[in-house]
């Protein structure tokens, strides 16, 4: 997956579709840095340009999209869409960095030493 298709999917999902059309480069690399940021928050390689590739599981390429639209909105100050990715992101990034809780069954026990 390139940097463009994580780009345009990331607009299409938030509804930003004036920065499809848009060529600006300042914005093109804020893009990138916030590519990069999530990706290396999921230990993934990082990119150059937009046109660079990723090699990423299906479960990685959600976690990264979900997490763009997060930092992507939390740019723009949209605060409330930031959110719901953040939520998104969350758990995603859970199951893309294959994270486990880890729970231990015990029985209760009465602390004052009675039965």
């Amino acid at each position: 997956m390139t940097g463009t298709e994580i780009f345009n999917r990331v607009c299409f999902l938030l509804g930003y579709y004036d920065f499809l059309k848009d060529n600006d480069q300042t914005k093109k690399l804020a893009l990138i840095q916030i590519i990069n940021q999530i990706a290396d928050d999921l230990n993934l390689s990082k990119i150059a340009s937009l046109s660079d590739s990723l090699t990423l599981t299906s479960k990685q390429a959600e976690a990264l999209i979900y997490g763009v639209c997060m930092l992507f909105a939390l740019s723009l100050k949209d605060s409330n869409t930031a959110k719901v990715y953040s939520s998104l992101y969350s758990v995603k990034r859970s199951t893309a960095l294959n994270i486990q809780a880890k729970r231990e069954d015990v029985l209760p026990y009465p602390l004052d030493g009675g039965v």
